[in-house]
């Protein structure tokens, strides 16, 4: 189907090194598809790995609230929350 090539599509361009196309393109499909987890999912992980773990984790929990039971979500917020602890550790020290 349409979503789950779309969904493809945004996940290759990540990993083929084009973050932030990815990001354009799990955005557009948080604005088409705003029920579907699992498109906040993808969001949350490019904007992860483009850095900015704030909108990250703001697409996580969108995530988040939409399958509270789901382990990938919760696993990955875990993540984005640990590293937004180190990140604020460090900061701390200079």
């Amino acid at each position: 189907n349409d979503l789950e090539a779309q969904k493809g599509l945004a996940r290759v361009t990540a990993w083929n090194g084009d973050v932030p196309a990815s990001v354009r393109l799990w955005t557009s499909l948080t604005q088409r598809y705003p029920t579907d987890p699992e498109v906040w999912l993808g969001l949350g992980r490019a904007q992860r790995w483009a850095g900015d773990s704030q909108a990250s984790n703001d697409a996580l929990r969108a995530a988040l609230a939409l399958a509270p039971t789901n382990p990938e979500i919760v696993s990955e917020l875990q993540h984005v929350d640990s590293v937004s602890v180190r990140l604020a550790h460090a900061d701390s020290l200079y």
